[in-house]
């Protein structure tokens, strides 16, 4: 139980809008993943990777920061 102890101490630091960071980018990624065949997503697929990107950057540095 020693991950689920760990990964509970580390969610208890996240506020509001981390859960937003992390939402917006699991629907990023998901319009990524779910319409991959799609031309405009095909078309913007970096836009869409990086926007991800800087939307989890702030919830990770919150969950391992000292």
């Amino acid at each position: 139980m020693g991950l689920i102890n760990w990964m509970n101490e580390k969610i208890k630091r996240m506020n509001v809008l981390d859960m937003g960071c992390i939402k917006w980018a699991s629907l990023l990624l998901g319009a990524i993943i779910g319409a991959y065949i799609a031309g405009f997503v095909k078309q913007y697929l970096w836009v869409f990777v990086v926007l991800t990107i800087v939307l989890v950057i702030r919830p990770i540095y919150t969950i391992f920061k000292k």
